[in-house]
């Protein structure tokens, strides 16, 4: 159960143009284990998500199909108004095309409207432990996307607490390169690249590699991806 650390209910703000869809969401994610506060905004090109006045929250799922453009400019707001908030994406078209922008602008998860009824609780608590909500093929086009016009690894994210070997290892695990093939690669042993990525997973405050993967593909320009 996700809780904040002064074990108040988990907050989520839900966004969307559609009082009904407002409800059906809000039913979706059951008392005492999250404090929802659903906000209805009109979407479309007159909104400028800067004047928008958001409520506080750890989590903010944002109801993206009516207009996309405005979407995403509403999660980019977010992202840079409330940095360590997490924020979840429902979306009825899940081509690559049409997700690949609200992953490079920060969302750490896409949910199509007919799977948010049986999925939606469990991936914002999910979400909220740090984890992320992507379908694993999509999570690897969005990453081979990203990583083909950075093939030698010089845009990743500038931590000064890595190591030259931790950068080194990271670039690789990037790749989706499994611990014997990274360990075949940088030609040391297996126990060591698990050190490493043991390692890593701490400094980035992450549980899986698939969340050390999207958490550091997001932090890359965004001229780095297709």
């Amino acid at each position: 159960m996700p809780k904040q650390k002064n074990s108040r209910p988990f907050t989520v703000c839900l966004l969307s143009p559609h009082p009904g869809l407002l409800a059906e969401l809000q039913r979706l994610l059951p008392n005492p284990q999250f404090k929802v506060k659903p906000m209805r905004l009109k979407f479309g090109p007159g909104l400028d998500p800067g004047d928008v006045r958001l409520p506080r929250a750890s989590m903010f799922v944002i109801d993206a199909s009516p207009a996309r453009a405005t979407a995403e400019r509403l999660l980019d707001s977010i992202r840079k108004r409330s940095p360590k908030s997490h924020v979840i994406i429902l979306k009825e078209d899940m081509t690559d095309q049409a997700v690949f922008p609200f992953l490079r602008l920060g969302s750490k998860g896409v949910l199509r409207y007919e799977d948010a009824r049986r999925e939606l609780a469990r991936a914002v608590k999910a979400v909220a432990g740090g984890g992320i909500w992507i379908a694993r093929p999509q999570l690897s086009r969005f990453m081979d996307s990203v990583l083909r016009k950075s093939p030698k690894g010089q845009e990743l994210h500038e931590r000064g607490d890595l190591s030259p070997r931790e950068r080194e290892v990271l670039f690789v695990v990037l790749k989706g390169l499994s611990n014997k093939e990274i360990a075949s690669k940088l030609n040391i042993s297996e126990r060591t690249v698990k050190f490493h990525v043991s390692h890593l997973l701490q400094k980035f405050g992450v549980q899986r590699r698939a969340d050390l993967i999207l958490q550091n593909l997001q932090a890359w320009p965004a001229n780095s991806s297709d």
